[in-house]
């Protein structure tokens, strides 16, 4: 692979993400974490990608490929002497539509979408008991946006609104 410094570099928050082009024209998405304790979230994360990857969904999914050492976590040390640790996954094919507002492609998304879903459903089922799930969730929910406060009432405000406007009487 090239040095991941000279290669495409993509933002993200809790992590370095690069883009990276192996030899054979291979390209590969190779995330950098500065944070040791995110390392039960990766290979959670990564257990769910594999249980998915199993299932007949109509997509294909970023798994990340293991070490030498069948770990799909490669311990590193970063410039400043700090612990952290890698994840490489393929970089999967696709692109952004040019029109979002498509029907046929807003319905497939559902599909593909509803595929997930029901995926998903069933996941608990089929993770191995050997995989621990994170004792923290992926994200505060309850803090995503400074201008929701409290998402939960706003949603239930939101949906009080909607039964509303679906009972008032029609063209009045």
């Amino acid at each position: 692979m090239q040095d991941p410094g000279s290669s495409q570099r993509c933002g993200r928050i809790n992590n370095l993400t690069w883009r990276v082009e192996a030899t054979d024209g291979h390209a590969y998405i190779l995330r950098l974490n500065p944070d040791m304790g995110r390392i039960a979230h990766a290979r959670y994360e990564a257990a769910v990608l594999e249980v998915l990857s199993q299932q007949q969904l109509p997509f294909l999914l970023p798994c990340p490929i293991k070490g030498r050492d069948g770990d799909v976590i490669v311990p590193l040390e970063r410039e400043t002497g700090a612990a952290g640790f890698a994840t490489l996954a393929p970089l999967l094919p696709g692109h952004h539509p040019e029109n979002r507002g498509n029907l046929v492609l807003a319905a497939n998304a559902g599909v593909a979408l509803a595929s997930l879903d029901h995926a998903m459903a069933a996941l608990q089922t089929c993770l191995s008991s050997e995989v621990d799930q994170p004792n923290s969730s992926f994200g505060d929910l309850a803090h995503i946006h400074p201008q929701v406060p409290d998402p939960l009432a706003a949603l239930q405000r939101s949906s009080r609104c909607s039964r509303t406007s679906e009972a008032a009487p029609k063209g009045t």
